[in-house]
This record gives structure tokens, C-alpha cells and sequence, in this order.
């Protein structure tokens, strides 16, 4: 019989168990979300962040703000996303073209 995978896995399985509540104390969004559409107001891409606001507000018990930056061929919107802090705070509703270049 081989007792050391079994082991493994136990251990393994109990240390997450233990460490689960330290991910649980974190609170998230600890600020408002903001989801970046680099096209102007009233467009489609507009009109889906929008329509993702409210269920995302919801489901993360926070504040969705949508910011339209128009301008540059999205290069703006994007070097405001890469400016930002990295803490999932900042989203970019955007098609795969323009981040190729990052």
C-alpha cells in the first residue's frame, strides 16, 4: 500500500483548510470598481459595460463606475489600465487587438 500520497493529500487538504480563513478577511472591493471603455459614451461597447454594472455592483456588494476614454485608437484607455495599481480594481472592457502590443 502506498501511505505517502495519502499523507500528502492530507496534510495538504488540512493546510488549506486553516489557511482559507485568512483569504476570507480580506474585503474586496475595498474601493469602487472601474471598468474602462475606450470608446465614446453611447456606443456598444459602452452600452455593455453599462449593462454589466449593476450585476457586477451586486455580486460584489461595491460600486461599479464605467469611465469612457475616447481617443488614440484605445492606446489612452489602455495606458491608463497598465498605470493603474494592480489590485483588481481597474477593469477594461476592450477586444484582444489593442492589448497585443503590451
Amino acid at each position: 500500500m502506498h501511505r505517502r500520497p495519502f499523507v500528502r493529500s492530507l496534510i495538504a487538504g488540512l493546510w488549506l483548510a486553516l489557511s482559507s480563513g485568512l483569504v476570507a478577511a480580506q474585503s474586496f472591493p475595498s474601493k469602487p470598481v472601474r471598468i474602462i471603455v475606450p470608446f465614446a459614451a453611447g456606443g456598444a461597447n459602452d452600452l455593455n459595460a453599462r449593462s454589466l454594472q449593476g450585476p457586477l455592483g451586486k455580486a460584489l456588494g461595491g460600486t461599479v463606475v464605467v469611465e469612457n476614454v475616447a481617443g488614440g485608437s484605445t492606446k489612452i484607455a489602455v495606458d491608463q489600465l497598465m498605470r493603474s495599481a494592480p489590485d483588481g480594481h481597474t477593469l477594461i472592457l476592450v477586444g484582444v487587438g489593442p492589448l497585443m502590443g503590451y
